[in-house]
Parts: C-alpha cells; sequence; structure tokens
C-alpha cells in the first residue's frame, strides 16, 4: 500500500471515530423520557386521586398516605418513592414487574411534583 493511500485510510477512520464519539448511542430524547404524570395518572391516580391527597374512595379505604406533602421532596425522598413503587408498602403491591427503571423515576418525579413548592 502506498504511503499516501496510508494515511488517507487513517484520517478517514479518525473522522469516523470522532463522529462515534460525538454522538453516544444512549442518547436519550424526549421520545425515550417516559411521561411520568400520564404514568400517574393510569397508574396511581385511582388510589392516590389526581391530586395526590388520597381523597379517593380507595385511597379512603386503604388510608393511603397524602402526597402532595413537602417531605417528599429532595434526593432522599425521590429513592423512597422509588422504592415503595418497585418493592410496595403496605396496602399497595410492587410494581417492578410492570414498569421499567426509567418508569419508576418518572412516576416517583411526577409524585414529587404534587408536593408543594412546585
Amino acid at each position: 500500500m502506498k504511503t499516501r493511500e496510508i494515511t488517507k485510510a487513517l484520517g478517514v477512520g479518525a473522522i469516523v471515530c470522532i463522529g462515534l464519539l460525538a454522538y453516544p448511542v444512549d442518547r436519550a430524547t424526549a421520545e425515550d423520557t417516559p411521561d411520568g404524570a400520564a404514568l400517574y395518572r393510569k397508574a396511581c391516580a385511582n388510589c392516590h386521586g389526581a391530586d395526590g391527597r388520597g381523597d379517593t374512595p380507595v385511597g379512603r379505604i386503604l388510608k393511603v398516605e397524602s402526597l402532595d406533602d413537602s417531605k417528599w421532596k429532595g434526593t432522599e425522598a425521590q429513592a423512597q418513592i422509588e422504592k415503595a413503587i418497585r418493592d410496595g408498602v403496605p396496602g399497595m403491591p410492587g410494581a417492578a414487574d410492570k414498569f421499567t427503571a426509567a418508569e419508576i423515576t418518572a412516576l416517583a418525579r411526577a409524585t414529587q411534583a404534587l408536593s408543594p413548592g412546585n
């Protein structure tokens, strides 16, 4: 192979590598991000209510805790909410088999959005 061809091949290879590094495979788009509010309405509002206060017929029977509380703010609270969704709590079965990890995170964030200060 001639020196010129080798140089050209190396140049093309470098451009391809730089292009691949600039475009990560895991790029999340808005379309890839689960809609936590829609998931909440579908899976949680029946018991917790649209506003998170638990003032629904099922919520009153199960005596669900109000999610409209500032204690559900912050990173620590988000981890607690995710754990409750994933593993369940008394009166609420776990849903790890129903939601992806990204959906559980989106649900937790939607739950936190019901707390005061938003």
